[in-house]
């Protein structure tokens, strides 16, 4: 009997041969929950929803590596959720919607499937 392959579900990859401009530091990839404490009166919204966007939801469900991904944002989530109210990650969350909207590269995922993908993570936010 054989092993299944693991790979069997992996997403593509495309690797990049050369890089054209300047490399440029992105501070929220490396957002911690701690880090929100630290945060002044606002939160800059648009910022928070882009990371969001690019870490939890655009990652393939169901990979270890996005799982783990996707817990690091709730955290931080939960922690602004905690820090500001959850109007503030109501507005996170209608932000989130417009960049995904905004920056999808296919059509097959319907915006009511981006709502209910972007209404699970929420969900998930603690406290």
């Amino acid at each position: 009997m054989s092993e299944p392959n693991p790979l069997a579900h992996a997403a593509p990859v495309e690797i990049l041969m050369q890089w054209e401009g300047p490399a440029i530091n992105e501070p929220g990839v490396l957002f911690e929950e701690a880090q929100v404490n630290h945060l002044g009166a606002e939160v800059d919204v648009a910022a928070v929803a882009g990371w969001v966007a690019v870490a939890a939801i655009s990652g393939v469900v169901g990979n270890a590596t996005h799982e783990a991904i996707k817990e690091k944002v709730l955290d931080v989530l939960s922690a602004l959720r905690r820090r500001f109210g959850k109007a503030k990650i109501d507005e996170v969350k209608q932000h989130v919607l417009l960049q995904v909207q905004k920056h999808r590269n296919h059509r097959k995922i319907t915006d009511e499937e981006l709502r209910e993908r972007i209404d699970l993570l929420f969900n998930g936010i603690r406290g």
